[in-house]
């Protein structure tokens, strides 16, 4: 399965259970360093997700983006796969 069928299908069911190749990927993605890693922050619960990233300094300190804000829980978990992506690929999801 090539590396934008995996995309497409998390973009299409990001909760539950997932392909061996997509959980894979996610498994990549989650296990990459703390330091520059981007994270959602529930700022109200189960209504308002921001988007945040670990500083890549020592000591390692989460930092909110305030105009990264969702109501989405899928557009915001969406929107960190695509960043996520982007660090570990170099390249923008086109999809």
């Amino acid at each position: 399965m090539s590396d934008l069928r995996l995309a497409t299908e998390f973009r299409d069911h990001p909760f539950g259970c997932h392909s061996l190749e997509l959980q894979a990927l996610l498994d990549l993605m989650r296990s990459q360093p703390i330091a520059g890693k981007h994270f959602l922050f529930m700022s109200k619960t189960q209504e308002q997700w921001i988007l945040g990233r670990f500083s890549i300094e020592i000591p390692v300190r989460p930092v909110l983006d305030w105009t990264t804000v969702f109501t989405d829980i899928r557009d915001a978990e969406w929107h960190v796969f695509e960043v996520r992506w982007n660090d570990l690929y170099g390249s923008d999801l086109n999809i």
